[in-house]
């Protein structure tokens, strides 16, 4: 109805019917004919087939089901404004409704801002529909307002959770920029239920199965900022625990308000450290409680160094580890300092698995450094001292770490008897004592080359000349009576003092057989010990070994220019010399 340049169209209904779409329009439409051309329909649209109608209308979607949607259509034309009453899909994976407006449809000024709630009962299966693999299974809710402005989406005061059997998660916040390259701005807070149960479904390789404690719970929350392609973790905090453990941590990264900084710390409590620790059994034993802590700072683009502190305490044994590496990454530059203080040696055995019975005090210092790139390797340097003995070992490790690596070892102490307190085994009183070797470690040997070993005896005192061994040695641990251990080498002495070693130096004549006692003031009367040879230990070697020494001193005779092979196995000891002179005649031995 109307006159020219005023028509209208009254009580319009319009109506689709189609296998994709249901749509059905009523209103009216004013000043037909005129630039101005002016609707005001309301409408409801229904769809049965939402992928279907999505492709028709050239748009991709991976979510099937069932949409529908009531409204107002109003405006002139250029400025038509779209009031959406409700917008509802419902699908096997996802539901949503909405409302809100749009205004200058179809325009470049165009703007949106719609209210939605949204839910899924299968998280793990919705975000595999858009190509993201996350394999923990849950539910999800979200809400918040949608946006649309010069042509960029954002979203307004969202808010998200998500629940699963061994999570739960929430963040809320804005989302400045939602497209491809996402900006955004969250509070986050999670919890972890099972942390082992979700590192095997996410394939994190933590070797969590045998050293983690039962029920292992984390929970943690932080804000998450991404401007500019880079994602920013600003002051995250936190707490685990699980049974006979606590403990809580802190970190930033990529802080806004200090760009490069990142910075960590860790704290954790062990009730009973043997429960994590695999090489200890301790079922009989008191609880070992061990503290530990870590704290790292430091700029991701060079400018300065990661610097990291750390510390760990059970009962009698202090560490502290401090240093700094060029930048988290597996071939930066290190250098690190670990500092061990035991005030007893057997405390520290028993976290080290091994059984030492000593109580003296002891402490370690190691020194570890590698120059920046991927061949350099790891520069050890570690030195051990208690109040009787000093040790050092130096070593150039390949990193990645590999076994085999060689390392020169070295050892001083007043006495042999000292090393009872750290060696399995009982060693004689003598000394001083001075030994060095380059060791190189195989897969099923311990090769020593370089030998140098010097033992002094002040008590009583001697000529003031040193028993000294060197040479090479080739060692093979044993593996039950079919595998005895193994020993192969060559050895060489200037002098050498055997009663040293042999303990039988210095024998009480009270000690002694009339026949003994004879032999000691009757020159050219030769007899045997009255004592037994301890040679049980040869049923669990296999040895040969070639020696020479130009002076060799054994119980009641001193040998010059001597050439010994020795040889262990087959429950058998044989010595042979090859030469050797006693004062002006020859020396021969063939025992076995």
């Amino acid at each position: 109805s109307g006159k020219r340049g005023e028509f209208r169209v009254e009580d319009l209904s319009v109506k689709i019917d189609s296998k994709a779409l249901m749509a059905r329009a009523t209103g009216k439409i004013t000043h037909l004919g005129m630039v101005g051309t002016e609707l005001d329909l309301a409408f409801d649209v229904e769809s049965g087939q939402v992928q279907a109608l999505a492709e028709r209308l050239g748009f991709r979607f991976p979510i099937d089901g069932q949409a529908a949607a009531r409204g107002v259509l109003s405006g002139k034309a250029g400025s038509i404004h779209l009031v959406a009453h409700s917008i509802g899909l419902t699908g096997d994976l996802i539901s949503l409704d909405a409302s809100g407006e749009v205004t200058a449809l179809g325009q470049a000024i165009s703007t949106t801002r719609l209210k939605f709630n949204a839910a899924t009962t299968d998280t793990e299966a919705l975000l595999a529909l858009f190509g993201q693999r996350v394999p923990l299974a849950g539910v999800a809710r979200g809400r918040g307002v949608l946006v649309r402005s010069s042509g960029t989406f954002s979203v307004e005061d969202l808010k998200l959770t998500a629940e699963g059997p061994e999570f739960s998660l929430t963040a809320d916040g804005t989302v400045t920029r939602a497209d491809r390259d996402p900006e955004f701005e969250l509070s986050v807070s999670a919890e972890v239920d099972d942390v082992v149960a979700i590192a095997q479904k996410l394939d994190l390789d933590l070797d969590l199965d045998s050293g983690s404690p039962s029920g292992l719970k984390i929970s943690a929350s932080t804000k998450v900022h991404r401007s500019e392609g880079r994602l920013m973790v600003e002051t995250i905090t936190g707490a685990l625990s699980g049974d006979g453990l606590q403990g809580t941590f802190s970190g930033n990264m990529h802080n806004p308000r200090s760009p490069i900084l990142t910075s960590a710390t860790l704290s954790v409590t062990v009730d009973d450290l043997s429960r994590l620790a695999p090489w200890l059994h301790e079922d009989s034993q008191a609880p070992l409680p061990t503290e530990f802590e870590l704290s790292l700072v430091g700029s991701e683009d060079g400018s300065l160094p990661f610097v990291f502190l750390g510390s760990a305490k059970s009962g009698q044994v202090d560490a502290r580890l401090n240093g700094k590496v060029s930048a988290l990454s597996s071939d930066a530059a290190l250098d690190a300092v670990i500092n061990v203080n035991a005030e007893s040696v057997s405390e520290l055995g028993r976290l080290l698995g091994k059984e030492l019975s000593s109580d003296i005090s002891l402490a370690a210092k190691a020194s570890v450094s590698r120059n920046n790139g991927p061949d350099w390797p790891l520069v050890v340097d570690l030195k051990l001292d208690t109040s009787d003995l000093h040790a050092e070992a130096k070593a150039e490790v390949p990193w990645p770490v590999k076994i085999g690596f060689p390392f020169r070892a070295k050892l001083k102490t007043d006495s042999l008897a000292n090393l009872s307190s750290l060696l399995p085994g009982n060693f004689p009183d003598v000394g001083p004592v001075e030994f060095s070797a380059h060791v190189t470690p195989g897969a099923d040997q311990l090769q020593l080359q370089n030998i140098s070993l010097k033992v002094n005896d002040s008590d009583p005192p001697q000529s003031g000349k040193p028993s000294d061994l060197r040479g090479s040695l080739i060692y093979q641990p044993g593996a039950g009576p079919q595998h005895p251990i193994r020993i192969r080498g060559e050895l060489q002495s200037d002098h050498f003092d055997l009663t040293l070693l042999t303990e039988s130096a210095e024998t009480p004549d009270s000690q002694k057989s009339s026949q003994q006692a004879k032999a000691d003031t009757e020159p050219g009367t030769l007899i045997f010990s009255d004592s037994p040879l301890p040679l049980e230990w040869i049923r669990q070697a296999d040895i040969t070994i070639d020696y020479a020494a130009e002076n060799l001193i054994i119980p009641y005779l001193s040998i010059e220019d001597v050439q010994v092979h020795l040889l262990v196995g087959q429950d058998q000891l044989q010595v042979e010399t090859r030469s050797g002179q006693v004062a002006a005649g020859d020396f021969n031995l063939k025992l076995g």
